[in-house]
């Protein structure tokens, strides 16, 4: 129901990625909500490092910081690393 793009706002050199909601969906209470909520989050887990940090939000769009991986990638990641430790740890 978004939108993204990696875009460089001139902050520093690194891409940041800016989503907003696509055309085809009202702006509505409810979807001002969901952006309100997901900006939030976002603001509210910076110094977690399991959440991406988020610079701006505006109604329904937020810039924030680029990954270069997908979460697939990640998770492939993690399950071969675990395999191989499972694996160290019997022999």
């Amino acid at each position: 129901w978004r939108s993204v793009w990696a875009v460089n706002p001139g902050i520093a050199q690194e891409l940041a990625v800016f989503k907003f909601m696509k055309q085809k969906r009202d702006v509505d209470h409810r979807n001002m909500e969901r952006h309100r909520r997901d900006a939030l989050v976002m603001e509210r887990f910076t110094s977690s490092p399991n959440v991406v940090d988020i610079f701006a939000h505006c109604g329904n769009s937020v810039l924030s910081v680029y990954i270069p991986t997908t979460v697939q990638q990640i998770i492939d990641i993690s399950k071969k690393t675990a395999t191989l430790s499972s694996s160290l740890k019997q022999h």
